[in-house]
């Protein structure tokens, strides 16, 4: 599964280069109910119940508190419990009846769990990362309106998983667990410490959180930022599997991203993206961005001999609705990149395939096999004509192609009419050298020689 962090654009330099991850205090999460538990009043515990009496009441509630202290500290390291305020009470509560000592148990209780989360706060350190690239919210939030990028991490990479022993709470990834309310410690009884760790409000459910916890002090390196503590802890380069770059992201911050992709192979495996907002709906479209990594890698044209080369192309499709690709109710949407860097929006044309199951403002495969025959009898004409020592200012062509049916009732281009208007600079070729220079771009056109079907030039023969 892969899991993604969002991150503003002046912290990237930080994750992709140095390879260093921010981790957060407790105190510091935007969250204030965040692993503060609700602890029912040590007046309710029924051991302390039974031995809560004039004679025993303040050497029962230490003696507790020895016994418990210990574990809690395994957990989360030294917890700020005053244990010779509560050896005071003693003294207090012995000559207290029944009816007045659960008045001071109530106020001691609290205290126990602010030092509980003290202690948490001032030992531990938190990842969140969340199972959606795509939410708005989240964007706006955590990724500076957009401007900066979501890291995409490999969940089951190992760096994710090295808990000490089975018990261990900290040190691998865990889903946050979203309830109405808090959740209860109940003094006495073997609580599941994982559960102060892991539940927040059904409010913040939206964002679909996993994180680790680890020990403050494995911290690579600490510095104050606007009057907070930042740890930062290493990650291994090959934890990262996707990088998408928010939609208002800063130009400059964009080409350096780029750069620095084509420039590094540690990230060879990676897939750069962007993301793009939506013509019509409220969401995000995600658009492969070529580089060296990813499998977009730049390709020089491989030679197969002096007179051949390869030309490629990656067409990427995703499935925008798995429940309904069986009864043909998908995204015919896609994407070609090529090696220059440009990435096309394709799709099916809407002749072919309803919308909105087509996407009518991108490029079709019959459009795309007009252009690129247009193209190419443009680029030939254009060469010859400089060979002919004719000078043109513009060429455009306003190409049309035509579907036929075959006797077998399937479909193809059968002809493609170019109308060329081109303006000359200069003395112009005569009606005669103008078709012969046509005739000879058609005859030497990569894609006219590919093809079977008929091009045509308008008004020559």
């Amino acid at each position: 599964m892969i899991l993604y962090k969002y991150i503003s654009s002046d912290y990237w330099e930080k994750v992709l280069c140095d390879n260093l991850i921010k981790f957060t205090q407790p105190s510091i999460l935007n969250d204030p109910f965040e692993m503060q538990a609700f602890y029912e009043s040590l007046a309710l515990d029924p051991k302390v119940k039974q031995q809560l009496t004039a004679k025993n009441a303040g050497e029962t509630l230490v003696s507790l508190f020895e016994d418990a202290l210990p574990k809690v500290q395994e957990e989360i390291g030294p917890i700020a419990v005053n244990m010779d305020f509560l050896r005071t009470f003693s003294d207090i509560i012995a000559p207290l009846t029944v009816e007045f000592a659960p008045v001071v148990l109530d106020q001691i209780t609290d205290q126990i769990g602010r030092g509980f989360y003290q202690g948490l706060d001032q030992n531990a350190v938190v990842l969140s990362l969340t199972e959606k690239k795509n939410n708005l919210l989240m964007w706006a939030h955590y990724a500076q309106q957009h401007k900066g990028m979501v890291i995409g991490f490999n969940s089951d990479h190992e760096f994710f998983n090295k808990k000490l022993n089975p018990s261990d709470d900290f040190r691998h990834l865990r889903k946050v667990s979203y309830e109405q309310e808090r959740p209860t410690v109940r003094f006495g009884e073997d609580d599941d410490f994982s559960r102060i760790l892991l539940t927040k409000s059904i409010e913040w459910a939206y964002e679909d959180e996993w994180r680790m916890i680890l020990p403050m002090q494995m911290a690579e390196e600490v510095f104050i930022h606007q009057g907070e503590k930042v740890h930062l802890f290493p990650f291994p380069p090959d934890a990262v599997v996707e990088i998408i770059l928010g939609a208002r992201i800063p130009d400059n911050t964009r080409k350096r991203v780029r750069e620095f992709m084509l420039g590094n192979s540690k990230y060879k495996h990676a897939v750069l993206q962007e993301s793009r907002l939506d013509r019509k709906e409220f969401k995000l479209n995600f658009i492969n961005i070529p580089s060296a990594n990813g499998g977009f890698r730049r390709r020089v044209p491989r030679q197969t001999n002096k007179n051949m080369a390869n030309y490629t192309a990656i067409i990427l499709w995703k499935c925008d609705s798995p429940e309904s690709f069986v009864k043909n109710q998908y995204t015919r949407g896609h994407e070609w990149s090529f090696d220059g860097g440009v990435t096309v929006p394709a799709s099916s044309s809407p002749h072919a395939v309803r919308v909105p199951f087509s996407v009518e403002a991108a490029v079709d495969p019959e459009e795309a096999l007009v252009a690129s025959a247009a193209s190419c009898h443009m680029l030939t004409f254009l060469w010859l004509a400089a060979k002919a020592g004719f000078n043109i200012e513009s060429y455009t062509d306003n190409a049309v192609g035509e579907m036929a049916a075959t006797e077998s009732g399937s479909q193809w281009v059968s002809k493609i009419t170019l109308d060329p208007q081109i303006v000359w600079i200069g003395d112009k070729p005569s009606t005669e050298q103008l078709n012969d220079l046509h005739h000879h771009a058609h005859e030497q056109c990569f894609i006219a020689n590919s093809i079977k079907s008929e091009i045509v030039v308008a008004g020559f023969e």
